[in-house]
């Protein structure tokens, strides 16, 4: 049955229906309609209905109590959410894509993509690797080279404390160097002037020898042999198999200032600064100064 009069809507009741299903939605077709739904049970249904098998899951589905105000928002929440997944799909495929550009960049380009901000950043890597290459060598053109030190380039752009302090560091480094390397020449003229101090050849040479061996144990080993072997050393077998006494001014001295140790006992420095005061030892550490510069 339909009423209706001049000044309201047309109303309309509805009955002997079977509603299986409730739904809220947040704009309905008709939206100042207002629905009401009562239904008492007989006694002959209420028994019926104690005695029936249950519904279907589908025709006791719980009825939400939500209002259409509080459905709007969860639909809006729901939005929002979808929105932001959306932009961090977004943002993984702008930082996965980066990544890839970045990737094939050669170190001077990545040298320079560090010095640009956000936006020029983006802006580089989206160009070819030869339009990369132009602003590099643009870049570099106007900003030279201050300093070199320890594999770095310090430029014009690094600013003058950047560059006063790589420039001391340079030169404290060379000053470290240049030591350890007059440490080291006055370690290997010690090694050499021991081992082939009857050796022909000039000091160089002899410095050249010990310096390429001193590294490898064995093969400084190998060289104190040959040289106690051979008519270098104090003694070496001949070719007949004799031996072949070496009586030379160094060999005599050395003699001198055994024969002092033993009987002063006394260390080899103290006896070859004796042996040098007596008259034989002062002939013999002149012959000895002389064959050096004959060398």
């Amino acid at each position: 049955m339909i009423e209706s009069n001049k000044n309201k809507l047309p109303k309309a009741r509805l009955g002997k229906l079977v509603i299986d299903e409730l739904s809220i939605v947040d704009r309905p077709c008709v939206e100042p309609a207002t629905v009401m739904l009562m239904k008492r049970a007989t006694d002959d249904e209420s028994h019926a209905a104690a005695h029936e098998s249950p519904r279907p899951p589908a025709l006791t589905r719980k009825v939400s109590t939500m209002t259409l105000d509080e459905a709007l928002a969860e639909i809006k929440d729901l939005k929002a959410k979808l929105a932001e997944l959306d932009k961090s799909k977004e943002d993984l495929e702008e930082i996965k894509d980066e990544a890839e550009k970045r990737a094939t960049m050669t170190d001077a380009q990545r040298a320079h993509y560090k010095t640009l901000d956000k936006a020029d950043a983006k802006a580089f890597l989206a160009k070819s690797a030869s339009e990369r290459d132009a602003d590099v060598t643009k870049r570099l053109a106007g900003d030279p080279v201050e300093v070199e030190f320890n594999g770095v380039e310090y430029r014009k752009s690094s600013g003058p404390a950047v560059i006063e302090l790589a420039k001391a560091a340079k030169a404290q480094a060379e000053q470290l160097a240049k030591r350890d390397n007059e440490i080291k020449k006055a370690r290997i003229r010690k090694a050499a002037s021991e081992i082939l101090k009857n050796a022909p050849g000039t000091d160089a040479t002899h410095d050249f020898i010990v310096e390429q061996l001193e590294g490898n144990a064995d093969a400084m080993a190998t060289l104190k042999g040959l040289v106690a072997t051979s008519s270098i050393g104090k003694s070496a077998a001949g070719a007949g198999g004799e031996a072949i006494v070496d009586t030379g001014p160094q060999a005599e001295f050395d003699a001198l200032v055994a024969k002092h140790v033993e009987i002063h006992k006394c260390d080899a420095g103290t006896a070859r600064l004796a042996v040098t005061k007596t008259e034989r030892g002062r002939a013999l550490y002149g012959e000895i100064e002389l064959l050096k510069k004959r060398r």
